[in-house]
């Protein structure tokens, strides 16, 4: 497990099923890729009811997941009424009818007996209440044991003991030693920024961590926006960026690189203008660029 994903891990596991494993390692040559946005599938009911059978993965299961959990819902808000009963196939076998509400097919998603690895058809039948036909859709599902990268963000925050400051993290693939290297990676929002108050000019900025077990210390310097020049290494803010901080040049052999940011004496240096924040980061490797 990435060590400086520790926050993350504990939450997800505390949400999962009882039962519920990670799977295993991730097989050697994965790709770097960020994880899909939800799709939905329509289905309209014999009665003109809008309905859509929801893929939260967009096609692709990683099964580094503890669980998955598709669903029908009602096109856009309300309850169902003229749903009987909802099936679900994999790969043209009913796994699941439900005949109550909420419509969702749940399972573990590194089990074999659930959901094995590859390419599979998932086909959702609706019988509509009162009589008529049933009416169903398919969609393609990839299952895969390669693990998306991913960030942890909680910029602006207290760090404990009176400290005030950030914490940033992104990893090439989830919970995984092998995952491919990382060359750089930028953190970005639009409700995040970067500034140097003039009192924080020559103090001490954090940390930068690295999964090799390297720790770098950071600094804020007399001028310019550079925290850390390490040979190739670089660390540097961009005040008033929406792209607000940089991490580039990183040695070989890097997976995860974690932050922790602290404006002493003169302030924060990161500031943060909402309370829902959007903050993204760009993972730059020598299999390609994602942003997570």
């Amino acid at each position: 497990m990435s060590r400086f994903a520790l926050t993350l891990s504990l939450t997800l596991l505390a949400l999962a099923p009882a039962a519920a494993q990670a799977a295993g390692p991730q097989p050697p040559n994965c790709p770097l890729y960020a994880q899909r946005g939800a799709v939905d599938h329509p289905l309209t009911l014999p009665g003109g009811e809008q309905l859509v059978a929801r893929d939260p993965y967009g096609g692709l299961l990683p099964r580094n997941r503890l669980f998955f959990d598709f669903s029908v819902i009602k096109a856009g808000r309300g309850a169902l009424t003229g749903v009987a009963q909802v099936t679900w196939a994999l790969d043209g076998k009913v796994v699941r009818t439900d005949p109550t509400a909420p419509y969702q097919w749940k399972g573990v998603s590194g089990s074999n007996r659930r959901m094995p690895a590859g390419d599979h058809q998932i086909t959702v039948t609706v019988t509509p209440a009162g009589g008529g036909a049933p009416v169903s859709t398919t969609f393609a599902l990839t299952a895969t044991d390669c693990q998306p990268a991913g960030t942890f963000s909680n910029p602006d925050t207290s760090l404990g003991r009176g400290v005030h400051g950030s914490q940033l993290e992104a990893w090439s693939a989830f919970e995984s030693d092998t995952g491919p290297t990382m060359r750089a990676v930028t953190f970005q929002a639009p409700d995040v920024t970067a500034r140097i108050p003039a009192g924080a000019r020559g103090r001490s900025a954090g940390t930068l961590k690295t999964d090799s077990g390297r720790t770098y210390q950071l600094r804020v310097p007399r001028s310019g926006t550079t925290l850390l020049r390490r040979g190739a290494l670089r660390v540097v803010l961009h005040p008033g960026a929406r792209r607000f901080l940089t991490v580039s040049g990183l040695p070989g052999g890097v997976r995860d690189v974690a932050l922790r940011l602290v404006g002493r004496g003169g302030g924060r240096l990161l500031v943060a203008h909402s309370a829902r924040l959007d903050v993204s980061a760009i993972v730059v490797s020598p299999a390609g660029t994602v942003r997570v």
